[in-house]
């Protein structure tokens, strides 16, 4: 993922860490959605029998959305 889709990092005011992730792909994902949590690369992911990134990302998208 790290390759092929992350195009940035970003972190909230108070957080020392800065673990956010920017993810993207073009014409189906926009950065501002941020990255799939564990979580939902589970549940839509291994529990739904998907090895897409592009759809994982996607799905996370519409449900931040």
């Amino acid at each position: 993922m790290t390759e092929k889709y992350l195009v940035g990092r970003d972190t909230y005011n108070v957080c020392p860490v800065g673990c956010e992730r920017r993810d993207k792909v073009d014409g189906k994902v926009d950065p501002v959605y941020g990255r799939p949590e564990y979580e939902s690369i589970a549940a839509f992911g291994s529990l739904c029998c998907d090895d897409d990134l592009e759809s994982l990302l996607c799905t996370n998208q519409l449900c931040n959305a």
